[in-house]
């Protein structure tokens, strides 16, 4: 269930909020989201996943600039792409935000959020976009095998030794090609 502080309040992430009415209030968001809720997320999360916990909190900086600061936490369980089992991979993000109604009023290297015409924020979009940056671009565990699982007791110098013995059913290729063939 959603909490809300501050006299603003919104049952869910997918409501429109006025930025510039929550940030004078100093109104604060928690609540909960499902991973397989969102369009997006829902292609790579497992459906297993508990709910990530999210907290929006909105004020004003020193110059009446609107800030808002997002915290995620959860575990996302996502699929290993060596070994293909499910795997935990752990969110704990904190984002200050400047929120703008304009991208003229940026400065360089500032994480911000644009208002639209109307001077508000779709919560819910703002979530799942920080939430796929934070899965990697090639899941996997720290320590995997290529036939399942993470690995188990192998040593670096025995994974070493595994990959120099490869085979190579084009070595002789050259030599046999390199034969005239007499008619």
């Amino acid at each position: 269930m959603p909490i809300m502080s501050g006299p603003e309040s919104r049952s869910d992430l997918n409501a429109r909020i006025d930025a510039r009415r929550w940030a004078d209030r100093s109104s604060t968001l928690q609540t909960t989201v499902h991973f397989d809720r969102m369009r997006r997320l829902a292609e790579v999360v497992d459906p297993t996943s508990a709910p990530c916990e999210v907290e929006f909190q909105f004020g004003l900086d020193p110059h009446h600039q609107i800030r808002a600061k997002l915290h995620l936490r959860g575990v996302m369980r996502l699929s290993c792409q060596r070994c293909l089992e499910v795997m935990d991979w752990p969110v704990d993000e904190v984002i200050d935000f400047r929120v703008v109604q304009d991208e003229a009023q940026l400065q360089e290297d500032e994480d911000y959020l644009l208002m639209d015409e109307e001077g508000c924020l779709l919560l819910a979009e703002v979530v799942e976009d920080e939430l796929l940056l934070v899965v990697p671009m090639v899941p996997r565990h720290e320590s995997c095998t290529l036939t399942g699982g993470p690995s188990q007791g192998h040593d670096e110098a025995e994974m070493a030794g595994m990959s120099s013995e490869r085979v190579r059913p084009f070595a002789g290729l050259d030599a046999l090609l390199s034969k005239k063939v007499d008619p």
